[in-house]
């Protein structure tokens, strides 16, 4: 790549031939060359702008952004330019698939005069013109901004603009480059996550590492309004093993609802989901409950959303909350079905984070600071000094309907964006079945319907993992089953609305489907158990260190008997289930055959020594 000089240092050419090289490389290494070769020659206001525009925004991922720009718009803004007949325009579009492209073939390749500030500008203030004649007013500031631009500019504006965006580089590979950016090595790496982790931008980490020096990462804190990246649990099969792991701990309900982080700034709140989503408006009771009974000025607190019965004092079943997701009507349904916010944490308060504060310091807090009340409930909570305290508090929490419990350190920090041993779950499902838990898959594609699916329009989908390791998506099962046709015709639409003409390049696929989509929409499955598979990709790292050396070469894991249990709305793809957990959750399913085996013998002979005795079985409980 050019060397940046002073006059080309802040050009958007700059970032669209980074863009362009993004594009055709598969390595991963290589992209993270590319970036940190760009982000060491450009200031520390065009850093922030530039890792903004690589996911095809401008501002933080959970400051949504709606250009407002359909394809029709991006026609009409290269008909002013071309000035010829509309029907060239959509017979060019036809042919080539992509308005992006259409824009490159239409934009005469001059001399750029856009700076990468100017294009952010622009697409800022096109994002914000609203109301009587904005369609016009963004239609002519899209034709002025593609007037100005070379064609290679032009065609990724147009990509921008319409969320057509294919770089494959996501944050794992953003975070190391700037590493290496500043420091020739992946040594800032951790620093820079944490930064991340606690702000969720990271444009403004990048700022502050190139404008303040590394030095200043120390000091970089949660702020209220920026959602905080959840912290996420570990698995455990049984209580032995998690005592012997944490010692005296704390153990907590596991809720099945809407995980929540609720920020309050004065008399505003501010709701936002596990991904990162602003859903205030799906909780009314939940903003109102904060104002009044919460006894901090600022303050992030997080919890678990459920619809509660309160006639019966129970929770009701997912199926009822996520009612709450319907974008109209919201007020109905929460006179209908009221929910209560199970809270379990407190990260910041008064203008103190406190996410490095020990879990038992936090609970101390949190019980000062919210009031009694219905709707915002400080959840239950309770010491374990043993396994079989915590075997027994598991078996309360399912006898009365709960998914199972979450054990946590009792000195444990809150580990933002993190998953890791401060936090473990344990679900009833582990106990159920010889598959440890369910898998959290992203959908990466999907298939023509056959048969009585053909009138549908879809009739499975490819789904896979992310891959934090590699950075990229891998896949671990074809998912025809668990849907019913009307949740079918609901997820194409959805799946319509992400469709790309192209498989990402951050895709490991052996398989093709009719249409793939981009990695957006994560599915909750259950299947019989985790196999080798020669077809699927997830895991092949982690099959090559097998010890045994009975797993060929290639092979992935793949899910026997997969069937969807719902759409994960409040997840990001890239919280879905790992390989490493997959692995691990291969090999508690060996353990478990190998003691359903041993289990069985021993059953047999003791059932003949039953008939000879008649000596009758005590109840077992989930854990004898």
């Amino acid at each position: 790549m050019l060397k940046a000089t002073n006059s080309l240092q802040s050009s958007f050419i700059l970032l669209a031939q980074v863009f362009e090289k993004l594009e055709k490389e598969t390595s991963r290494l290589r992209m993270m060359e590319i970036l940190a070769d760009y982000f060491e020659n450009i200031s520390p206001e065009d850093v922030k702008i530039a890792i903004y525009l690589l996911s095809g925004k401008t501002g933080p991922s959970f400051e949504a952004v709606d250009f407002g720009v359909g394809e029709k718009f991006v026609i009409e803004s290269l008909l002013r330019i071309y000035g010829g007949f509309k029907v060239e325009i959509e017979d060019m579009y036809k042919e080539l698939g992509d308005l992006g492209l259409v824009a490159k073939n239409i934009v005469k390749d001059k001399q750029s005069s856009l700076s990468l500030n100017e294009v952010f500008n622009y697409l800022k203030t096109i994002a914000l013109t609203s109301g009587p004649s904005s369609q016009d007013k963004k239609i002519e500031l899209l034709t002025e901004m593609l007037d100005r631009a070379s064609s290679l500019e032009a065609l990724y504006i147009v990509r921008i603009i319409l969320g057509r965006l294919r770089l494959g580089a996501q944050d794992a590979t953003v975070i190391e480059a700037l590493s290496f950016a500043r420091v020739k090595s992946k040594d800032l790496k951790p620093k820079i996550e944490r930064c991340y982790n606690l702000t969720s931008d990271l444009g403004y980490v990048a700022y502050m590492l190139f404008k303040e020096g590394e030095e200043a990462l120390d000091f970089v804190h949660a702020i209220v309004g920026n959602p905080i990246r959840m912290a996420l649990a570990e698995r455990m099969e049984n209580p032995e093993e998690i005592f012997n792991k944490l010692g005296k701990c704390i153990v907590e309900p596991k809720y099945d609802g809407f995980r929540c982080q609720v920020h309050k700034i004065g008399d505003k709140v501010k709701i936002y989901s596990r991904n990162l989503e602003d859903n205030t408006h799906m909780f009314p009771e939940i903003v109102e409950s904060t104002i009044k009974y919460c006894r901090a000025k600022n303050c992030i607190f997080e919890g678990e959303a459920i619809s509660f019965d309160p006639k019966t004092l129970r929770f009701m079943p997912f199926q009822i909350t996520v009612q709450r997701k319907r974008k109209h009507n919201i007020l109905k349904v929460a006179a209908k079905f009221p929910l209560r916010l199970e809270v379990f944490d407190l990260l910041y308060k008064d203008d103190l984070d406190i996410t490095s504060k020990p879990l038992f310091e936090r609970k101390r807090l949190l019980n000062d600071t919210i009031l009694k009340n219905d709707t915002i409930v400080i959840s239950d909570s309770s010491e374990a000094d043993s396994p079989e305290r915590i075997k027994s508090l598991f078996e309360k929490y399912v006898s009365e309907g709960m998914e199972g419990i979450m054990i946590k350190r009792l000195d444990g920090v809150y580990q933002a964006g993190s998953r890791n041993f401060n936090w473990i779950k344990l679900k009833r499902s582990m106990k159920q079945s010889i598959l440890s838990d369910t898998i959290d898959a992203v959908i990466m594609g999907y298939f023509y319907g056959k048969g009585q699916r053909i009138k549908l329009g879809i009739g499975s989908l490819l789904i896979g993992l992310y891959n934090p390791e590699m950075d990229c998506f891998e896949t671990i099962a074809k998912l025809g089953s668990g849907f019913t046709e009307e949740e079918w015709v609901e997820l194409l639409k959805n799946l319509e609305e992400i469709r790309t003409s192209f498989k990402p390049n951050n895709y490991i696929s052996k398989i093709n489907p009719d249409f793939w989509v981009k990695p957006k929409i994560v599915v909750e499955v259950e299947a019989d158990e985790i196999t080798v598979s020669p077809v699927h990709t997830v895991g092949r790292k982690e099959l090559g260190n097998d010890s045994l050396n009975t797993l060929s070469s290639g092979s992935g894991f793949a899910l026997r008997f997969p069937r969807a249990k719902r759409i994960r709305y409040d997840k990001s793809p890239f919280d879905s289930t790992t390989p490493n957990e997959i692995f691990e959750m291969f090999e508690i399913s060996k353990n478990k055959k190998s003691k359903n085996v041993s289990e069985n013998s021993v059953n047999l002979n003791t059932t003949k020594l039953l008939k000879k005795t008649k000596i009758k079985d005590k109840d077992k409980t989930l854990f004898d």
